[in-house]
């Protein structure tokens, strides 16, 4: 998941920095730099909102969180919700 995340994170800077590479010749025109950054910025926004929709579990999951047993922390993590028996 973090590896997911920091692809997400870099490629569109990475992206940029090779566009601003190849520009770098030609003289830089009003707005160029702009448009760079409102396109990385845009990237960003898509792909932490693809992260967002295609990660996650049942909305009807728990959230258990972080706790100390026998002197251990158990991480915090999604857990399925427990079925009450219906009375």
């Amino acid at each position: 998941m973090i590896i997911r995340l920091l692809v997400l994170l870099l490629l569109p800077i990475l992206l940029f920095l090779i566009w601003r590479r190849f520009r770098r010749g030609e003289g830089e025109t009003a707005g160029a730099i702009d448009y760079g950054l409102l396109g990385l910025a845009v990237a960003i926004l898509v792909g932490l909102g693809v992260m967002a929709m295609t990660q996650g579990g049942d909305p009807s999951d728990e959230y258990v969180p972080p706790r100390v047993i026998d002197g251990k922390v158990v991480p915090g993590h999604i857990a399925p919700r427990q079925q009450q028996d219906a009375q």
